[in-house]
């Protein structure tokens, strides 16, 4: 079984030895972020220090996460935010290549204030995905679509399978992110089952229903017998991973998260018969 974690960016570790950290713990991946814009991934420097760093650590990337706050965002109503978000995602592709990694994690929307215009964002973003595939996929690089929290594009699975409908799974695929699930209430459920056979990566944390709060699996409301359930039919075989906030001590985060990935693949194992 792999087991990974999202990092802050690569760039910007906060705990002393990070890598060490997370290769005695038993956590072999990472994701991560390449910069607020994304152009620290054209920093030739910069990727081969990363490079050096991870494997004097033994750890891999796994995928990039691009930025995803104002004013990056694919499916404005501002074109040159549009262009803005594009530029700092095909960025990320080519960090990403050049470290190694599997693909890069982006959002569809920010927080879409005004509800009556949440359906113009859907064509904006698919024109820019678009253009973006076309970029990664020659490179064979990964785009995951993240699920999102109600308000966002992309909090409803019709919206995910929508995005990604042109594309083999390969190219553009779904970053199953549990905690936003448990955000949509009895709708989340539904939601990781109809999007289990896209799913290219993940995003492993828990809350209590109320935010979105980033706590290790077990601690929040998540029901994981349901999420076991509902991920039958994916066929990812990637490594597993969290995206868990540090509340006290980074070390003793990480060092949970092995044995809580054993108990999520046996219960999905065990909803598997």
């Amino acid at each position: 079984m792999k087991i990974g974690c999202a990092t802050r960016r690569f760039c910007e570790q906060t705990e002393e030895n990070t890598w060490a950290v997370l290769k005695e713990a038993g956590i072999e991946y990472v994701d991560g972020g390449l910069g607020e814009d994304g152009a620290d991934g054209l920093d030739d420097q910069l990727m081969e220090t990363l490079r050096g760093d991870f494997g004097a650590a033994g750890i891999k990337i796994w995928f990039v996460h691009a930025p995803f706050v104002n004013p990056y965002e694919i499916s404005s109503p501002d074109s040159a935010k549009v262009e803005l978000a594009i530029d700092a995602i095909l960025a990320c592709v080519k960090g990403c290549k050049a470290l190694g990694g599997e693909g890069v994690v982006m959002h569809g929307s920010e927080h879409i204030k005004e509800p009556e215009t949440a359906g113009s964002h859907m064509p904006r973003a698919k024109e820019a995905l678009k253009r973006i595939v076309e970029y990664a996929a020659p490179l064979g690089v990964t785009i995951a679509i993240e699920n999102l929290p109600p308000g966002y594009l992309g909090c409803r699975s019709s919206e995910l399978l929508e995005l990604t409908d042109p594309y083999d799974v390969d190219q553009l695929g779904i970053c199953l992110d549990t905690g936003h699930a448990n955000l949509s209430g009895g709708e989340g459920v539904d939601l990781i089952k109809d999007v289990a056979p896209l799913m290219v990566t993940t995003h492993l944390h828990d809350n209590d229903s109320t935010g979105d709060q980033h706590q290790l699996p077990g601690v929040g409301t998540i029901n994981w017998d349901d999420v076991a359930r509902a991920l039958v039919a994916t066929k990812y075989t990637g490594p597993v991973m969290f995206e868990t906030a540090v509340s006290d001590s980074f070390e003793e985060m990480v060092r949970q998260m092995p044995d809580i990935a054993t108990d999520l693949v046996a219960r999905l194992r065990s909803a598997r018969g």
